[in-house]
């Protein structure tokens, strides 16, 4: 998660808008966030997509990643409940 209007969140922001200029590093992104499994979503401020439903192509993703702006979250995430079996066995 960036944090919003900090000085460390507005740097790491900066950082990661400059790397996804590069095509390589668009790939790389994708691939990553492809690559977590079912149910993880991103959100910037209120707006959530899915990562494996709602962001199927490397420009719909970086898209999305874009509209990150310093007064609201970024955050990749997934949901859990408390019934889920990871969270009851450890």
């Amino acid at each position: 998660m960036l944090g919003k209007d900090n000085n460390g969140g507005i740097i790491d922001r900066g950082y990661f808008k400059q790397k996804l200029v590069e095509q390589t590093n668009q790939n790389v992104f994708f691939e990553l966030c492809k690559s977590l499994p079912e149910g993880f979503w991103m959100n910037i401020g209120e707006e959530a997509k899915d990562i494996h439903k709602d962001l199927d192509t490397s420009s719909q993703l970086i898209g999305f990643a874009k509209k990150d702006r310093p007064s609201v979250y970024f955050i990749i995430g997934r949901t859990y409940l408390e019934s889920v079996p990871i969270l009851v066995e450890n």
